[in-house]
């Protein structure tokens, strides 16, 4: 499969945001008529650019580097800020947010020497050829390295003061007006600590949320979250795993999609690979989960290698905090080797 194409930017969060709309204009282009050609069910295209501004406003007040950024790929793609604003707002698509899934698998000391993330991101294989890697390096001497859609959306990053973004989309019942959870992702590698990333996760404004997966040298904890609540779930043993249905007690009355039988069994074949493992864990017996076919090795949409129709993992992620070392599966692992794609200073 061909490689997610990789782009490095400069500058102000205008200016990285205007080199990343002329540079993955056509990526950008071919997302947005994914998101115009399958519109939420009882809402027209239009109708959700009508709507968009109730989520530009409160994103416009608590992160507006990130209107910035975005505000200069409009610039750099000659396309239209609200439109592109938009994209980001998955709350549109709330009962179709179970085909976007994704498998994490972090451990740190004492299931493994170094702290490790091993991250699978699932998606319609349409979106494939939407994704893109970018690196910022902004005029403050903040560097970040993101994997997501359309060059600006952040599926997967980290930063240099070494805090990784990972998680999983979850589906709650609970949607509102607010920051769009897409936005709170990005906005999560703005932070310089561990603990001013949970606190981001946590945003009160947030319009919803993912399951954001926070990650630093000898700490990590998931973030299950909704519009108006979430709960934390820390490692036990050094091991921290999730997919995309909620896990925390607190959470399971914002539960929109009980039963997702790819989630639970993605979820428990991560379990069984770290307990039949022989400890410490290092990079590689990481990366190897990711490539994980089940005990009959048999790939389908149930397995960390996800082979769905409607979903299928579209790249891996991987990461030595340790190290600093930042290797990229693009496609399935199983068939894609992890190239080192980054490095933090």
């Amino acid at each position: 499969m061909k490689q997610i194409p990789f782009l490095k930017v400069s500058g102000t969060h205008f200016e990285c945001g205007e080199q990343i709309g002329r540079f993955f204009k056509e990526q950008i282009i071919k997302y947005q008529e994914l998101c115009k050609n399958d519109p939420p069910e009882n809402l027209s295209w239009q109708d959700c650019l009508d709507q968009t501004k109730n989520f530009i406003d409160p994103t416009e007040k608590y992160f507006p580097e990130i209107i910035a950024e975005i505000k200069g790929v409009a610039k750099g793609s000659g396309l239209d800020f609200v439109e592109l604003f938009a994209l980001t707002i998955e709350e549109f698509y709330s009962e179709h947010y179970y085909p976007k899934g994704c498998t994490d698998i972090i451990t740190l000391p004492p299931a493994s020497e170094h702290t490790l993330v091993a991250h699978n991101n699932d998606l319609p294989p349409s979106y494939y050829d939407t994704l893109t890697a970018v690196e910022w390096n902004f005029d403050d001497g903040t560097r970040m390295f993101t994997v997501g859609l359309a060059g600006y959306m952040v599926s997967v990053g980290i930063n240099n003061p070494k805090i990784v973004l990972t998680g999983n989309a979850v589906t709650p019942t609970d949607t509102r007006i607010g920051v769009p959870r897409a936005v709170i992702a990005r906005a999560i590698l703005l932070a310089k600590t561990f603990d001013d990333a949970v606190k981001i996760a946590t945003h009160p404004a947030r319009a919803s949320s993912y399951n954001n997966i926070i990650t630093s040298p000898g700490q990590a904890i998931s973030v299950e979250g909704s519009a108006t609540s979430y709960d934390y779930i820390f490692p036990v043993k050094g091991i921290l795993t999730h997919s995309n249905h909620y896990c925390s007690p607190k959470m399971l009355a914002f539960e929109g999609h009980p039963y997702y039988t790819s989630s639970i069994q993605r979820l428990a074949s991560a379990e069984k690979l770290i307990a039949k493992s022989k400890m410490p864990i290092d990079l590689k017996l990481a990366e190897s989960f990711l490539k994980d076919h089940g005990p009959e090795n048999i790939p389908s949409d149930n397995t960390v290698c996800r082979h769905g129709k409607e979903s299928a993992t579209t790249f891996g992620f991987a990461v030595d905090l340790d190290e600093g070392i930042v290797e990229l599966a693009s496609g399935n692992p199983c068939q894609n080797p992890f190239v080192r794609i980054w490095q933090t200073e």
